[in-house]
């Protein structure tokens, strides 16, 4: 049995957090959501995360490290901006307002079908009487 891809969404916007939970949730995958840097640090700590979709303007909260620190955990990061891009290299950057199927494309193009279609953990065999 396969899991769905968990989408780790990070902005200061409730309403765009609300927006892009939708669309993915739509869109087949498992979305956590943060408000903060702290916040998503905290989730990565406890839950699975496939992805980070990490905005890049996060109320002067050092975005640029929680990207390092996503990616040296393995984590596929997206970054995001309503305003001129200033991605944070070498990361891929999508422009809000985002486009909800370029979103999915732009996940499935940056992760592969083993990372997408990660095995759970064996059922033990029931008992036998």
């Amino acid at each position: 049995m396969y899991r769905r891809v968990r989408v780790l969404v990070v902005d200061d916007d409730p309403m765009v957090r609300r927006a892009l939970q939708r669309w993915l949730d739509a869109s087949g995958f498992d979305v956590l959501e943060a408000g903060a840097v702290e916040a998503a640090r905290a989730l990565v700590a406890t839950e699975v995360v496939d992805v980070a979709l990490v905005d890049i303007r996060l109320g002067g909260e050092d975005r640029a490290r929680l990207a390092r620190d996503l990616r040296s955990r393995g984590l596929t990061t997206i970054s995001m901006s309503g305003v001129t891009p200033h991605p944070l290299p070498p990361l891929p950057f999508l422009r809000k307002p985002i486009d909800g199927d370029a979103l999915v494309l732009l996940i499935e193009e940056l992760t592969t079908h083993d990372a997408l279609q990660r095995k759970e953990a064996p059922r033990p065999d029931p008992p036998r009487s």
